[in-house]
C-alpha cells in the first residue's frame, strides 16, 4: 500500500492508503505503487484512477498538476479535480440546454 495525498492550492482533497494510483503524466500514464522508483512529474489533463483489490475503486478527471513519488508516499498537487459523476451531470445539463434552445428556435425562427 502507498499513502496517496491529493491536494489543491486551497485544501487537502483526500488522503488515504491505496493499492495503486494510475496518473496521467505528461510523458504518458504511470502507476504509483509500492516499490516504484522515486520521481517527480508534471501531469497533463486526464483520468486519475485509484485501484483496490485489482479493481477501480475511484476515478477522477484532473486538469493538470504535479506529482512526487517517494518510498510509500505519492503526493499529487492538482490544478482542478472533478468526479466523473459531476461531469455526467454537467453534460446532461448542457445537452438539455441545447435541446431547449433548439426547440425555442423552431418555435420562433
Amino acid at each position: 500500500m502507498i499513502e496517496l495525498k491529493v491536494v489543491s492550492t486551497q485544501k487537502v482533497i483526500f488522503e488515504k492508503e491505496v493499492e495503486m494510483a494510475v496518473l496521467p503524466g505528461t510523458e504518458g500514464d504511470f502507476a504509483a505503487m509500492p516499490g516504484h522508483s522515486p520521481f517527480i512529474s508534471s501531469l497533463r489533463p486526464g483520468q486519475m484512477v485509484i485501484m483496490a483489490n485489482n479493481k477501480v475503486e475511484e476515478s477522477f478527471f484532473v486538469s493538470g498538476g504535479l506529482v512526487m513519488l517517494k518510498e510509500k508516499v505519492c503526493e499529487v498537487l492538482v490544478d482542478q479535480i472533478i468526479s466523473p459523476a459531476f461531469l455526467v451531470a454537467l453534460s446532461i445539463e448542457v445537452i438539455l440546454a441545447a435541446c431547449s434552445a433548439a426547440e425555442l428556435s423552431k418555435m420562433h425562427p
